[in-house]
């Protein structure tokens, strides 16, 4: 049952047609030879199923990847501790962002993209040297231009290249230092050239969004068809639910929460009243049409959703996705919904993809299912997770 990778690709192509992964975390080599607009991937615990949606998180950061990995690092809480004998500072363990154990010579190197390498991130740590003669001038200028963070030559950094060309160099002791900036924003990094993110990337926990991410997501489709989209989402479980409202949080600046008016009600409730299921829907629209164009990453899609809720989840989750233009990845470790992704992608035979993760002597290696294929698994009840 394995997806033949001779196939010829959907007649709706996909932004990431395919993804190798090299190098990263706990990737040696990575190869998912085809993808789908839809993807679900399942495995055991501790296969890589997250580390996946962190890969294609970093490799649609661009040239910022370097921070997104210092950032994905920092959530997992790797930090080393100092040491008062040393008088060392706590630091962001840079290291464990390459597959481990490091080689005995020393080389580590993360490659991430599509299997087409004109489009593959490359980064690898390396001593800022000058620019040289040997370079093009277009790799002489932004080898001087990309270094930050006042890089001296012979400092340790790590060089980020797009399509084989070095680009941009981020010294390690930024990187590692708990107290540095978190760089996004080029302002705090005399920025103002070259390319950045390669797609746009929208990323839902397993925990859910940010309270102080919510208003600003709502604000950006309020008054527009995608304002409508998330209430039809919202109607998988409540189907007298009318408008969405949000408003000021009384108890801390800043901070808004959800109401909803439904046809039932004589005054406007709080969303989180409706339960888990509810909220964990309304993030997932919200993120689903803030990511137009790109990419949403999903952690844990089933999390709070009622099993009889799921196939109209993901039926909502298809539509939505080929008209916004969104490449969905969703992991999971639930049957029910496996088998409710399969109803759904029944409708949608060359959009949807369910990929397994498994230990395959010592190395984590994927298997790709198409839609036929699905529909013999959950048949059969074949364990594929």
């Amino acid at each position: 049952m394995r997806q033949d990778t001779a196939a010829m690709p959907p007649p709706s192509a996909p932004l990431l047609p395919s993804f190798r992964i090299q190098g990263f975390r706990a990737f040696r080599d990575l190869e998912i030879p085809r993808l789908g607009r839809v993807n679900l991937i399942v495995g055991k615990n501790n296969v890589g199923k997250t580390t996946l949606l962190e890969a294609i998180k970093v490799y649609a950061a661009g040239l910022d990847a370097p921070w997104e990995i210092r950032e994905l690092l920092e959530r997992r809480q790797e930090i080393r501790r100092g040491s008062p004998r040393e008088k060392s500072s706590p630091q962001i363990d840079i290291e464990r962002a390459f597959f481990q154990p490091i080689s005995p010579s020393g080389h580590a190197s993360i490659s991430l993209g599509p299997s087409d390498e004109e489009k593959q991130l490359l980064i690898e740590p390396t001593l800022l040297v000058p620019a040289n003669d040997n370079k093009t001038p277009e790799e002489q200028f932004f080898a001087h231009v990309y270094p930050e963070g006042n890089a001296q030559e012979g400092d340790e950094v790590w060089e980020v290249g797009l399509g084989g060309v070095p680009i941009r160099h981020v010294p390690l002791r930024l990187l590692s230092d708990v107290h540095s900036f978190q760089v996004s924003d080029p302002r705090q990094r005399g920025l103002r050239l070259g390319p950045k993110g390669v797609l746009t990337c929208g990323y839902l926990p397993a925990r859910g969004i940010d309270r102080f991410n919510i208003g600003a997501l709502w604000d950006s489709i309020v008054l527009t068809a995608n304002e409508q989209s998330t209430l039809q989402a919202l109607r998988i479980i409540a189907p007298d639910i009318e408008r969405v409202s949000l408003v000021e949080d009384p108890r801390q600046k800043g901070m808004r929460y959800a109401l909803i008016v439904r046809k039932t009600r004589s005054t406007p409730e709080p969303l989180h009243s409706m339960g888990d299921g509810m909220n964990r829907i309304f993030e997932l629209a919200l993120s689903l049409v803030s990511a137009k164009d790109g990419l949403l990453l999903i952690d844990e899609v089933e999390n709070g959703v009622h099993y009889s809720a799921q196939e109209q989840l993901w039926r909502f989750i298809f539509e939505a996705s080929s008209q916004l233009n969104v490449q969905v990845f969703a992991t999971t470790h639930s049957w029910d919904c496996i088998a409710a992704f399969q109803k759904a992608a029944s409708s949608h035979p060359e959009d949807g993809m369910l990929i397994s993760l498994a230990q395959t002597d010592g190395d984590i290696k994927a298997t790709v299912f198409n839609e036929g294929d699905l529909e013999i698994i959950t048949r059969e009840s074949i364990e594929v997770r």
